[in-house]
């Protein structure tokens, strides 16, 4: 009697083709996420400076209208008389006016 000796060969488990397929998605949707997001959060950077921008220019606005207000608390004529010598270069009558015609 002879003995054959057979040879056995083990399969090994290379995994599913769908399984790495899923994988390998997953990965790409995982980075196109990650840019999509940095995007994202760029564009809304900008925007908060904008709005910051947009806050101290009005803050601004509401300091000039505090002020005109104290201005007129003072009384109505001071402040037209203030106003009319600051914005509409009026002058009262025989004040002498002097304008710098130099470069500075």
């Amino acid at each position: 009697m002879s003995k054959e000796i057979k040879e056995v060969k083990i399969n090994k488990y290379k995994g599913s083709l769908i399984l790495k397929i899923a994988l390998i998605c997953f990965a790409i949707y995982l980075i196109f996420m990650l840019v999509v997001q940095r995007s994202e959060i760029g564009k809304k950077e900008a925007e908060k400076l904008m709005l910051q921008n947009d806050i101290l220019q009005q803050e601004q606005v509401n300091h000039e209208i505090e002020y005109s207000i104290e201005k007129n608390a003072l009384g109505v004529d001071e402040y037209a008389e203030e106003y009319a010598r600051s914005e509409l270069d009026y002058v009262k009558q025989g004040e002498k006016v002097f304008v710098d015609i130099g470069g500075n």
